[in-house]
């Protein structure tokens, strides 16, 4: 029974922890132009909280070395509150950009509660249990969206109020759990936080030295291409939305919420997909979901009707999450173990530079910037596939050789 009541606690906690994140993600880029930012404002706020978010595990994990997990949830979730009380308080971009950058930072209360979820679950109930926590993870990207899409025309400060009541339950349902004997604080790791981020910069320039990029630099900047376009598409279609068809606040939060479904709908379909096609090669495929994807974005960014919008998300998310997970594989095919430890780095160098980029670009020609950087990395990553990446001849030869 007590067992029970711990589970259920942290069950709680992890929903209220994922819709109060829900709630705040979506709709902090324009309260940015509401508070008379501009599109390099916005860009400035992805590339900080990236790189806060990048430092926060590490931070996190010194946190928890020094008070144990309890205590640390609860110095997460009074950063958590700090941060959106700064939302509500300030009317300044750049304090709105420091007030998220603080929660960034110490934003890593979901791992320490899996880690407490996972300790006090049986092996029979793993499966089972882990997908109860994966659905509550999840949920907030869906119900958080749309709550704040019907709130943010009556002010983004209520959306934060909602998102540090939240926070702040889950405070209290943290008190509410027993200490475990075991959760005591332990000494903290023998390097800093800065030699540590030091080091991990080191090790990306070694294993990209390694990976021998200049041989590879094809599907490397295959990876770049395809994950900018998706990082704009899937962050700036509301301006889609609001250019071609007037949308307000709540249909891009029910157009978010709908979005994260077809995600997370994807992503399970996609892993079946594979086995099925396990015999076609990896880049074949991927090519061919390039093309879907960009007939795809080209329905999105100017259909004349909105469930025409809605119909071609489908495929697009369905490419996205198929070419996501392809992609280790191709890499395998290069024979060069270092390739598939540079995967992750390309990602966050498109999360460093394409959001400003863009901006300075959508400052100038609004909306076709949309359009320009979801289109034209899809474009160039098919010019490049075709051009360099594919050895049809081989491929046939493949073919022929499995015919026989």
């Amino acid at each position: 029974m007590e067992s029970s009541s711990y589970i259920l606690k942290l069950q709680l906690i992890t929903l209220f922890d994922s819709i109060s994140f829900g709630l705040i993600y979506p709709f902090l880029p324009p309260y940015l132009l509401v508070l008379g930012g501009n599109n390099v404002t916005a860009g400035y706020l992805a590339v900080l909280t990236l790189i806060c978010q990048l430092l926060s595990w590490n931070i996190a994990k010194d946190i928890v070395s020094y008070q144990g997990k309890k205590t640390a949830l609860l110095t997460m979730f009074s950063f958590s509150i700090v941060s959106h009380l700064l939302l509500i308080l300030t009317g300044s971009c750049w304090f709105t950009i420091f007030g998220r950058c603080i929660f960034a930072l110490t934003n890593q209360s979901n791992e320490v509660v899996k880690e407490l979820y996972i300790k006090k679950i049986t092996k029979e109930e793993t499966e089972f249990q882990l997908l109860i926590y994966n659905v509550l993870s999840s949920a907030g990207y869906i119900i958080g969206p749309v709550v704040s899409g019907c709130f943010f025309d009556t002010g983004f400060p209520l959306i934060c109020v909602l998102a540090a009541v939240l926070t702040l339950i889950n405070a209290c349902l943290v008190l509410a759990i027993p200490t475990e004997q075991d959760d005591l604080p332990s000494e903290g790791p023998e390097k800093t936080l800065s030699e540590r981020t030091i080091g991990y910069i080191w090790k990306a320039a070694d294993l990209t030295k390694k990976s021998d990029y200049k041989q590879n630099w094809d599907i490397l900047a295959l990876k770049f291409l395809y994950t900018a376009s998706f990082a704009i598409f899937f962050t700036k279609f509301p301006m889609i939305l609001k250019t071609n068809y007037q949308s307000d606040s709540v249909t891009i939060g029910c157009t978010t919420a709908y979005i994260n479904i077809a995600m997370f709908i994807a992503t399970y379909v996609t892993k079946n997909m594979q086995e099925k096609l396990s015999s076609i090669p990896a880049i074949i495929l991927c090519q061919q979901a390039l093309v879907v994807l960009f007939f795809s974005m080209l329905i999105a960014c100017y259909s004349p009707m909105y469930p025409l919008f809605a119909l071609s998300v489908i495929p697009i998310t369905f490419g996205r999450s198929y070419i996501t997970t392809s992609w280790r594989k191709v890499y395998s095919e290069r024979n060069n173990e270092f390739l598939d430890h540079v995967n992750d780095y390309v990602g966050i160098l498109v999360g460093l530079t394409i959001p400003i980029l863009f901006g300075i670009v959508c400052d100038m020609i609004k909306f076709n910037a949309v359009v320009l950087f979801s289109i034209l990395p899809v474009l160039l990553a098919l010019y490049i596939l075709n051009k360099y990446t594919c050895d049809f001849e081989e491929l046939e030869g493949i073919d022929k050789s499995k015919d026989d």
